[in-house]
């Protein structure tokens, strides 16, 4: 090998990089995570799923989708309490009830209607992370006098351990036509210039003269404020016999860029004889003080009316492109433009088809949409349906579906998966491609219409008064720069201490190091490569690199934790780059592809290098090595057939070799955090990365980790349930992801 110990210039660009945070915490401060409704989780966690912590013993059970601000987890019961907790640990940071010394949440009893046992915080409240302050309407009521019940906006301090800064009841006391014994709080709360909008409709069983409301109420002040409402049944209400209507879908209403809110109404008691149409099976576009803007009513509204099919079953949701999804009771689906809703008649929308099987009761609570894809997904009662949506010329179609279940749950997308929740017991994540059940979890039961959430790496459902966290540990990819030849190889000498070598496009030997914080620059470190480099650690501050030289054999240089050796020629002949382990200090091992295509082995020990060994095999790109705890090496390769092949070394004897699957179209590298768990990288025949990995005695299938790689894979572990992955992209850059377990 021809060497130069002199610091040449990069032959691309290579900027320092500051870390980009691989897990950062994403707020989820509203019912599906955006005012749009969209359910989208932007933190960059990705499958597979690992089933984190369990919280159980809330004061009561909870209809409405937990929230994330940061680490605390907030989760609102319906006796009007808030939990905290904390996201990654699962500890209840704190709890409050904001009726203590106003009222109590009003038992079922109490109601002349209804199907929830206890009745106080129902719909999602909303947070405004700026001010630190959660929203929640909850019923209330002295204990005794019906005549005491009523709904009260609650502001709570998230930065004092949830304390009551100011409660409001809503609508005013006396407000004409609002009953709350009759009128339901069930649609999710949003906060859109500085105004709280609060979805009312009906209560299960549909008793009483009710309406549907939206009622606005100022968010930042210290006592009273105006407020602004828009009513159902409209224009006719009150007429005694043009009455009910109401917002109810749980995912509440949607607000545009602008600020105009949209809701969707359910049917009203007016089939066809009102003088006037009346709202009650409409989309509606509002002003953002609640003036009517605009409304989109299907053709056949008076049946939908009569036969209880209501288009309000679940919110709007809001799609790129200027569009409007919704879908009915009926299982129609509708898109409408925002510019116009329902056209010239405001019954012709954009495009309409059949979003779902039935034909009754077909759909509710809220959809999920990506926009990335152009996929919404839609919470059929009878089985969760993908619809692929053309926001050009608006129409959809069908793309797959979820698995049967008892009734299917509004859809969360969180890690490249579709995350629903079958009350009767099951939590399901899809295959966001295809509708394969990628994970599902059994619990006893949850609310119906419940969500999960999700952010900072991990999805969070309630089933009844039991919290639950699922953690999605790898972390969404991230480019480090740079310009490579081949694949990078990594070596850690600490918990949290990663070093990455390439091959630079000079050919020369290039490194990078993480110190826990962040990360450093390039720097160059000579010779003249002509595959891919290999690196280990055996002890802290210590760290070994390899690479083929011009003339195929081993060349090697050291850190001692001050400067770097010079290079040191091993001899061999090579025909791939190398790959080195190590099970302790003072001990590694070096394994290559020899001109015979068979694996060689050549080892450090006790301050000596030992000859070469042949161990056999029939190799087709370069070895992956790892020492996995005691004195245990685990070797693997591509094989002749590209699936790949395995042996082991247990401190004795070697095994024979052990064909594992798969079809590699580069060589594999292994990490491992300890003895029992050996995890395997390689570049797929779709030039994706995948993951295969043996924990409790047996190999886990292969999964696809994504992206796109051009090269051997370098994968490393600096500490129990930690690993990082390295790739080179297809713009022939560093790329990186990390999993925390």
């Amino acid at each position: 090998m021809g060497v130069s110990l002199r610091p040449r210039r990069l032959l691309v660009a290579v900027a320092a990089l500051a870390l980009v945070p691989l897990s950062a915490a994403a707020d989820w401060t509203t019912y599906h995570a955006d005012l749009s409704r969209t359910g989208v989780d932007t933190s960059g966690g990705v499958g597979p799923v690992v089933a984190g912590w369990t919280a159980s013993g809330l004061d009561a059970p909870v209809y409405a989708e937990p929230l994330l601000v940061g680490h605390t987890l907030l989760v609102a019961t319906e006796n009007n309490t808030i939990y905290a907790f904390d996201d990654r640990l699962g500890t209840q940071l704190w709890s409050k009830n904001l009726a203590t010394g106003l009222g109590q949440a009003v038992p079922s009893g109490n109601l002349p209607c209804g199907n929830v046992s206890l009745v106080g915080i129902t719909g999602t409240p909303v947070v405004d992370t700026a001010a630190g302050v959660l929203y929640a309407v909850g019923l209330i009521w002295d204990g005794t006098n019906a005549s005491s019940i009523h709904y009260e906006l609650f502001a709570s301090d998230l930065n004092n351990s949830g304390a009551l800064l100011w409660h409001e009841q809503v609508p005013a006391s006396g407000t004409a036509n609002f009953d709350p014994k009759i009128e339901g709080q069930r649609a999710a709360l949003a906060l859109t210039g500085g105004i709280v909008e609060i979805p009312f409709g009906g209560r299960y069983g549909d008793c009483g003269a009710y309406h549907g409301w939206v009622v606005g109420a100022a968010a930042s002040r210290t006592g009273a404020g105006p407020i602004s409402t828009f009513i159902l049944p409209t224009p006719n209400a009150p007429n005694g016999t043009d009455e009910a209507g109401g917002f109810w879908g749980a995912s509440g209403a949607a607000v545009d860029g602008q600020g105009n809110v949209y809701v969707t109404s359910g049917n009203t008691r007016c089939s066809g004889s009102c003088p006037n149409f009346n709202y009650g099976e409409a989309v509606i576009k509002l002003s953002p003080s609640l003036g009517l803007l605009d409304y989109f009513a299907p053709s056949n509204y008076a049946t939908l009316n009569a036969n209880d099919t209501d288009l309000g079953g679940q919110g709007p949701s809001l799609l790129s492109g200027g569009l409007v999804f919704q879908v009915g009771k009926d299982g129609n689906g509708f898109l409408l433009r925002t510019s116009n809703l329902g056209g010239a008649n405001h019954m012709t929308p954009a495009f309409s088809g059949r979003a779902c099987r039935q034909f009754a009761d077909a759909a509710f609570g809220g959809n999920a949409y990506d926009a990335a894809t152009g996929r919404i997904y839609v919470p059929c009662a009878d089985r969760l349906e993908a619809l692929n949506v053309n926001t050009g010329t608006p129409s959809f179609s069908s793309a797959w579906h979820g698995p049967a279940v008892s009734f299917s749950g509004p859809p969360i997308i969180a890690g490249g998966l579709v995350w629903t929740i079958d009350p009767a017991g099951t939590l399901y994540a899809l295959d966001a491609s295809n509708g394969g059940i990628v994970f599902s979890d059994t619990f006893g039961s949850a609310e119906h219409f419940s969500t999960p959430a999700a952010g900072d790496g991990h999805v969070f459902i309630v089933a009844s008064t039991q919290v639950r966290s699922y953690k999605l540990p790898w972390s969404g990819w991230q480019s480090l720069g740079g310009g490579m030849q081949n694949g990078p190889d990594v070596s850690s000498w600490g918990s949290g201490r990663l070093d990455v070598f390439i091959r630079g496009l000079d050919n020369q030997l290039w490194h990078r190091w993480f110190d826990g914080t962040n990360w450093s620059g390039w720097e160059a470190l000579g010779g003249i490569l002509t595959a891919d480099p290999s690196a280990v650690s055996m002890s802290p501050n210590s760290i070994d690199v390899f690479g083929r030289g011009q003339d195929n054999q081993l060349w090697h240089r050291s850190w001692n934790g001050t400067s770097w050796s010079g290079w040191q020629p091993l001899g061999g002949g090579l025909n791939s780059g190398p790959d080195a382990a190590s099970w302790g200090p003072g001990r590694m091992d070096v394994f290559i592809q020899g001109m015979d295509n068979q694996l060689w082995q050549k080892s450090f020990i006790s301050g000596a290098w030992t000859g070469w060994q042949p161990l056999g095999g029939v190799i087709t790109a370069a070895p992956g090595a790892v020492g996995s705890g005691g004195n245990r090496i685990d070797v693997v390769i591509r094989g002749q057939d590209n699936q790949l092949w395995h042996r082991w070394f247990n401190g004795t004897s070697w095994s024979g070799w052990e064909a594992d699957g798969g079809v590699l179209a580069s060589g594999p590298d292994a990490a491992s955090w300890g003895a029992g768990r050996l995890d395997v990288f390689a570049e797929g025949q779709d030039h994706q990365l995948w993951h295969k990995w043996f924990a409790n005695g047996g190999w886990n299938p292969w999964h696809s980790l994504g992206g796109i790689t051009t090269g051997d894979v370098g994968a490393v572990s600096s500490g129990t349930n930690l690993i990082d992955v390295f790739i080179r992209g297809a713009d022939g850059a560093l790329w990186h992801r990390a999993y925390s377990g």
